[in-house]
């Protein structure tokens, strides 16, 4: 029994030593990034040198950074798999977006298309029921933050 407690207190400190670890690593790495000196914005409005190596750092991050899909990192994947899939995954993910987007705009033409059916009279019932069911909602969503605060 004291030797399952010493094994679990040992990964539990070991996991914080990793956890640790990785935040400085970020830590340094965004200190690097971010080291140029603060310019002023020119007077032709141009952005700093700074504002710059920000947007380029977003952008780089963005692109370079994918996330494993589950269990993936558990069967062994190698560096250039890793590579592979993230470019795979970066070549679908405007895909993705562009299609959400139209989804997004038909359901948006659907609802529009179906509101119109209504007569005016319904129309204006159904407003006072959707505030009715805002309101509802917005008093459950107070309740629960007050739960958790206690």
């Amino acid at each position: 029994m004291k030797t399952v407690t010493r094994l679990a207190i040992g990964t539990v400190l070991l996991c914080g030593l990793l956890v640790g670890v990785s935040a400085k690593r970020n830590q340094a790495s965004d200190q690097s990034l971010f080291s140029a000196k603060k310019i002023a914005p020119a007077a032709d409005g141009s952005q700093s040198e700074v504002s710059l190596l920000q947007k380029k750092a977003k952008k780089k991050r963005r692109k370079a950074r994918g996330r494993l899909p589950s269990n993936y990192a558990k069967v062994g994947i190698s560096k250039s798999q890793r590579t592979k899939i993230y470019s795979i995954q970066s070549m679908y993910r405007d895909k993705l977006a562009e299609l959400a987007k139209q989804i997004r705009d038909m359901r948006s033409k659907r609802d529009k298309e179906i509101h119109e059916v209504l007569t005016a009279e319904q129309k204006t019932e159904l407003e006072k029921l959707e505030a009715a069911t805002r309101k509802k909602r917005e008093d459950r969503k107070k309740k629960r933050s007050k739960k958790s605060k206690t």
